[in-house]
């Protein structure tokens, strides 16, 4: 948070839940939303969790529809959007492509058609 302050970015914040260490005990569902909590409080913005449904659905409560989602899934026409989200805000649909003007392969990601890019911007105070 202190890295942000000056200037939080384009995108606000993001939390990536992908993993959980292999000496993680119970469930960390509480730790994840007092980080963003933290955040949110000390950047003005609410930050945004990236995960796979999966993996979501398995290890995490349902507590989290108020954070912004950047969904990661391959190889569907839509993703599955994991317990406690009614949609998702970014979708990562494909990984390690060849992108012009960028030196290696990248991950690709789109906005939701509904969404409006400017929600995502964090407010200047």
């Amino acid at each position: 948070v202190s890295r942000l302050k000056g200037d939080p970015g384009t995108l606000p914040p993001v939390v990536d839940v992908e993993l959980l260490g292999k000496n993680t005990q119970g469930d960390v569902s509480a730790d994840l939303l007092r980080l963003l909590q933290v955040v949110e409080k000390e950047l003005g913005v609410k930050g945004m969790v990236y995960t796979a449904s999966a993996f979501w659905d398995r290890n995490f409560r349902p507590d989290f529809a108020d954070y912004p989602l950047w969904l990661s899934e391959y190889g569907v026409k839509m993703p599955k959007v994991p317990f406690g989200w009614k949609s998702w805000m970014l979708w990562q649909y494909a990984a390690d492509r060849p992108i012009q003007g960028v030196e290696k392969t990248a991950d690709v990601s789109m906005l939701h058609p509904s969404m409006d890019i400017d929600l995502l911007a964090p407010r200047n105070e």
